[in-house]
């Protein structure tokens, strides 16, 4: 199977930290930000300010 490799992004503007999201298509505002819930509630630490988090998703 093919890796995803269309790039949503989402920056968040009080820190910087900007996600980028790879998917098989271009994702809805909720598609996306159900991922990067998923990455928070996963993560043990939050990223530094002025990090981009790459985030792989399976949505198709």
């Amino acid at each position: 199977m093919k890796m995803p490799n269309i790039k949503t992004v989402l920056e968040k503007p009080v820190n910087g930290v900007k996600f980028e999201v790879l998917a098989y298509r271009k994702l809805t505002d909720r598609e996306m930000l159900q991922a990067v819930a998923h990455f928070f509630r996963s993560a043990k630490k939050k990223p530094k300010p002025g990090s981009t988090i790459t985030i792989v998703s399976v949505i198709q």
